[in-house]
């Protein structure tokens, strides 16, 4: 047994640090793997490597994960809910409009709002996922429309 598939081992049954009990999600072992997957990748491009060793690696298999999404109703509760502070709700209200992470609308900017020909406003912007960066383009819903309603004054 190779180094690469001792650690392939390692992953698949270590112990989760966060959740006493149980093991690491098999779909975070993946993610794990193909970092170490994409720095082989790199040191055999480089020169560093003289084979490339991917070829040889059998990989974790991804597991089919359930995402759970709001019902409309939930939705429309969650529009009508107070909360004291009004970015928050707003920013929660964006996210499930378009689709798009806290974690990406928090690195949005004005510059990644387009116009398209239709007068219509469009993002742009760089999602950073853990395996590779994509281009996601995603239609801004009409009363989020305007830089007014991001005001961070609650």
């Amino acid at each position: 047994m190779t180094v690469i598939e001792d650690f392939r081992e390692y992953l698949l049954k270590t112990k989760c640090i966060r959740k006493k009990g149980k093991f690491l999600a098999q779909n975070t072992a993946l993610t794990y793997f193909n970092k170490m997957k994409a720095t082989l990748r790199k040191a055999y491009k480089k020169g560093l490597l003289q084979t490339d060793v991917n070829a040889a690696i059998e990989s974790i298999k991804e597991q089919e994960s359930q995402r759970n999404f709001l019902t409309m109703e939930e939705a429309v509760r969650l529009f009508r809910t107070p909360c004291k502070k009004e970015i928050v709700k707003r920013v929660s209200l964006f996210s499930l409009l378009t689709g798009i992470r806290y974690s990406d609308i928090s690195k949005l900017t004005w510059e990644a709002v387009l116009t398209t020909h239709q007068l219509k406003y469009t993002l742009h912007f760089t999602a950073f996922a853990i395996r590779m960066q994509h281009c996601r383009w995603q239609q801004v819903p009409t009363f989020l429309r305007y830089r007014k309603c991001w005001s961070t004054k609650t």
